[in-house]
Protein backbone atom coordinates (compact mmCIF):
# COMPACT_ATOMS: atom_id res chain seq x y z
CA UNK A 1 0.00 0.00 0.00
CA UNK A 2 1.96 3.29 -0.98
CA UNK A 3 5.05 1.62 -0.78
CA UNK A 4 6.81 3.46 -3.22
CA UNK A 5 8.46 6.30 -1.18
CA UNK A 6 9.25 7.92 -4.88
CA UNK A 7 5.78 8.66 -5.42
CA UNK A 8 3.50 11.10 -4.32
CA UNK A 9 0.61 10.25 -2.89
CA UNK A 10 -2.58 12.20 -2.07
CA UNK A 11 -5.35 10.70 -0.66
CA UNK A 12 -8.87 12.46 0.25
CA UNK A 13 -11.41 12.07 3.12
CA UNK A 14 -13.43 10.36 0.50
CA UNK A 15 -11.08 7.96 -1.24
CA UNK A 16 -10.04 6.30 2.14
CA UNK A 17 -10.66 2.79 2.30
CA UNK A 18 -11.99 1.52 6.12
CA UNK A 19 -11.48 -1.91 6.96
CA UNK A 20 -12.26 -3.57 10.60
CA UNK A 21 -9.80 -4.41 12.97
CA UNK A 22 -9.80 -7.73 15.13
CA UNK A 23 -11.57 -5.23 18.21
CA UNK A 24 -14.82 -4.34 17.82
CA UNK A 25 -15.69 -1.37 16.97
CA UNK A 26 -12.35 -0.15 15.74
CA UNK A 27 -12.00 0.49 11.92
CA UNK A 28 -8.56 1.12 10.14
CA UNK A 29 -7.90 3.04 7.00
CA UNK A 30 -4.40 2.26 5.94
CA UNK A 31 -2.82 5.17 4.13
CA UNK A 32 1.25 3.62 3.62
CA UNK A 33 3.06 0.30 4.94
CA UNK A 34 6.85 0.77 3.71
CA UNK A 35 9.55 -0.11 6.26
CA UNK A 36 6.63 1.68 8.49
CA UNK A 37 2.79 1.80 8.46
CA UNK A 38 0.93 4.81 8.43
CA UNK A 39 -2.96 4.68 9.05
CA UNK A 40 -6.65 6.23 10.43
CA UNK A 41 -8.20 5.02 12.75
CA UNK A 42 -11.48 5.09 14.30
CA UNK A 43 -13.27 3.85 17.30
CA UNK A 44 -16.80 3.79 18.88
CA UNK A 45 -17.02 5.33 22.35
CA UNK A 46 -15.33 3.28 24.94
CA UNK A 47 -13.39 0.74 22.71
CA UNK A 48 -10.51 -0.27 24.06
CA UNK A 49 -7.26 0.83 21.38
CA UNK A 50 -4.35 -2.05 21.96
CA UNK A 51 -1.17 -1.04 19.79
CA UNK A 52 1.52 -3.39 20.03
CA UNK A 53 4.54 -1.55 18.74
CA UNK A 54 7.83 -0.21 20.14
CA UNK A 55 7.22 3.21 18.66
CA UNK A 56 3.86 5.24 18.17
CA UNK A 57 3.19 8.61 16.99
CA UNK A 58 -0.15 9.51 17.73
CA UNK A 59 -2.51 12.51 16.36
CA UNK A 60 -5.86 13.26 17.42
CA UNK A 61 -8.26 14.06 14.87
CA UNK A 62 -11.63 14.74 16.14
CA UNK A 63 -13.32 13.12 19.16
CA UNK A 64 -11.40 12.23 22.39
CA UNK A 65 -8.53 9.41 23.27
CA UNK A 66 -8.33 8.60 26.99
CA UNK A 67 -4.37 7.76 27.58
CA UNK A 68 -3.98 6.91 30.99
CA UNK A 69 -7.14 7.84 32.57
CA UNK A 70 -6.68 11.63 30.81
CA UNK A 71 -8.55 12.63 27.69
CA UNK A 72 -6.95 14.33 25.05
CA UNK A 73 -9.04 15.99 22.42
CA UNK A 74 -8.65 17.10 18.68
CA UNK A 75 -5.03 18.15 17.75
CA UNK A 76 -3.02 16.57 20.23
CA UNK A 77 0.03 15.16 19.24
CA UNK A 78 1.67 12.10 21.54
CA UNK A 79 4.73 10.18 20.30
CA UNK A 80 5.93 7.20 22.18
CA UNK A 81 9.70 5.64 21.28
CA UNK A 82 9.98 2.77 24.31
CA UNK A 83 7.71 -0.42 23.74
CA UNK A 84 6.10 -0.14 26.95
CA UNK A 85 1.61 -0.18 26.40
CA UNK A 86 0.07 2.83 27.00
CA UNK A 87 -3.76 2.68 27.88
CA UNK A 88 -5.55 3.56 25.68
CA UNK A 89 -9.12 4.19 24.52
CA UNK A 90 -11.75 6.30 22.73
CA UNK A 91 -13.68 9.26 24.44
CA UNK A 92 -17.23 9.46 24.97
CA UNK A 93 -18.44 10.57 21.40
CA UNK A 94 -15.80 8.57 19.62
CA UNK A 95 -12.15 9.26 18.30
CA UNK A 96 -10.75 9.70 14.55
CA UNK A 97 -6.87 9.92 14.78
CA UNK A 98 -3.51 9.59 12.89
CA UNK A 99 -1.35 6.69 13.70
CA UNK A 100 2.75 5.62 12.43
CA UNK A 101 4.51 2.81 14.13
CA UNK A 102 7.50 1.13 13.08
CA UNK A 103 9.55 4.83 11.91
CA UNK A 104 11.87 5.69 15.00
CA UNK A 105 15.58 6.47 14.19
CA UNK A 106 17.68 4.87 16.47
CA UNK A 107 18.83 7.37 19.22
CA UNK A 108 15.12 9.27 18.61
CA UNK A 109 13.90 8.58 22.75
CA UNK A 110 12.13 11.74 23.15
CA UNK A 111 8.88 11.41 24.74
CA UNK A 112 6.15 14.02 23.15
CA UNK A 113 2.65 14.70 24.47
CA UNK A 114 1.31 18.18 23.46
CA UNK A 115 -1.95 20.15 22.74
CA UNK A 116 -2.10 23.28 20.47
CA UNK A 117 -2.08 26.16 22.69
CA UNK A 118 -1.78 30.27 22.13
CA UNK A 119 0.97 31.07 23.67
CA UNK A 120 3.16 28.09 21.54
CA UNK A 121 2.45 29.06 18.14
CA UNK A 122 5.90 31.45 16.25
CA UNK A 123 6.20 33.22 13.00
CA UNK A 124 6.10 31.30 10.15
CA UNK A 125 8.75 32.41 7.00
CA UNK A 126 6.43 34.19 5.40
CA UNK A 127 3.45 36.62 6.84
CA UNK A 128 0.15 34.67 7.36
CA UNK A 129 2.05 31.30 8.40
CA UNK A 130 2.53 30.15 12.36
CA UNK A 131 4.15 27.37 13.24
CA UNK A 132 4.27 25.15 16.40
CA UNK A 133 7.14 22.82 16.59
CA UNK A 134 6.30 19.64 18.10
CA UNK A 135 9.64 17.10 17.63
CA UNK A 136 12.88 17.18 15.89
CA UNK A 137 15.36 14.42 15.52
CA UNK A 138 18.78 14.42 13.01
CA UNK A 139 16.52 15.64 9.81
CA UNK A 140 13.42 15.22 10.63
CA UNK A 141 11.30 17.96 11.73
CA UNK A 142 7.76 17.87 12.70
CA UNK A 143 4.84 20.60 13.86
CA UNK A 144 1.57 22.61 13.41
CA UNK A 145 1.37 24.92 10.42
CA UNK A 146 -1.20 27.38 10.83
CA UNK A 147 -2.05 29.09 7.35
CA UNK A 148 -4.08 32.63 7.32
CA UNK A 149 -6.42 33.09 4.39
CA UNK A 150 -4.51 33.70 1.45
CA UNK A 151 -1.28 33.08 1.81
CA UNK A 152 1.26 32.42 -0.35
CA UNK A 153 4.61 30.58 0.51
CA UNK A 154 7.74 30.73 -1.81
CA UNK A 155 8.59 27.47 -4.35
CA UNK A 156 10.79 24.77 -2.06
CA UNK A 157 12.36 21.60 -2.25
CA UNK A 158 12.06 18.63 0.70
CA UNK A 159 15.67 16.72 0.22
CA UNK A 160 13.64 14.05 2.78
CA UNK A 161 10.33 14.51 1.40
CA UNK A 162 7.20 15.74 3.22
CA UNK A 163 4.16 14.11 4.80
CA UNK A 164 0.87 16.55 5.27
CA UNK A 165 -2.43 15.94 6.96
CA UNK A 166 -5.06 18.69 6.44
CA UNK A 167 -6.74 19.21 9.72
CA UNK A 168 -8.94 22.40 9.03
CA UNK A 169 -9.31 24.49 5.86
CA UNK A 170 -8.12 23.71 2.34
CA UNK A 171 -4.79 23.45 1.57
CA UNK A 172 -3.33 24.05 -1.91
CA UNK A 173 -0.43 23.82 -4.25
CA UNK A 174 0.06 23.66 -8.20
CA UNK A 175 -0.62 19.95 -8.00
CA UNK A 176 -4.15 20.00 -6.52
CA UNK A 177 -6.41 21.11 -3.85
CA UNK A 178 -6.93 19.33 -0.42
CA UNK A 179 -9.51 19.65 2.32
CA UNK A 180 -9.75 18.81 5.58
CA UNK A 181 -9.03 15.28 6.64
CA UNK A 182 -6.46 14.98 3.49
CA UNK A 183 -3.06 12.65 4.12
CA UNK A 184 -0.13 13.61 1.66
CA UNK A 185 3.25 11.89 1.24
CA UNK A 186 5.72 14.13 -1.45
CA UNK A 187 8.65 12.05 -2.36
CA UNK A 188 12.34 12.83 -1.42
CA UNK A 189 13.36 16.16 -3.59
CA UNK A 190 9.82 17.21 -4.42
CA UNK A 191 9.23 20.61 -5.03
CA UNK A 192 6.11 22.89 -4.78
CA UNK A 193 4.69 26.05 -4.06
CA UNK A 194 1.89 25.82 -1.62
CA UNK A 195 -0.82 28.61 -0.70
CA UNK A 196 -4.35 28.74 0.91
CA UNK A 197 -7.43 30.52 -0.46
CA UNK A 198 -10.56 32.05 1.74
CA UNK A 199 -10.58 29.24 4.48
CA UNK A 200 -7.13 29.18 5.39
CA UNK A 201 -6.12 25.56 6.68
CA UNK A 202 -4.23 24.20 9.72
CA UNK A 203 -1.91 21.36 8.78
CA UNK A 204 0.38 18.60 10.22
CA UNK A 205 3.44 18.70 8.60
CA UNK A 206 6.60 16.42 8.77
CA UNK A 207 10.04 16.78 6.76
CA UNK A 208 13.11 14.95 6.31
CA UNK A 209 12.31 11.56 6.91
CA UNK A 210 11.83 9.63 3.66
CA UNK A 211 15.57 8.54 2.19
CA UNK A 212 16.57 9.99 -1.02
CA UNK A 213 17.71 7.53 -3.76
Amino acid sequence: MNSNIHENVALSPQSLSWQATETAGLEKSLLDQVTWESSFLRAQPGVPIKIESEGKEILVLSGQLICDEKHYSRGSYFRFPNPENKSLQAGPDGVLFFLKTGHFENGDHEAVIKAASPGDWRQGLVEGLSVMPLHRHQHESIAFVKWAPNTQFNPHTHPGGEEIIVLEGTFHDEHGSYPTGSWLRNKPYSRHTPHTEEDGALIYVKTGHLPPK
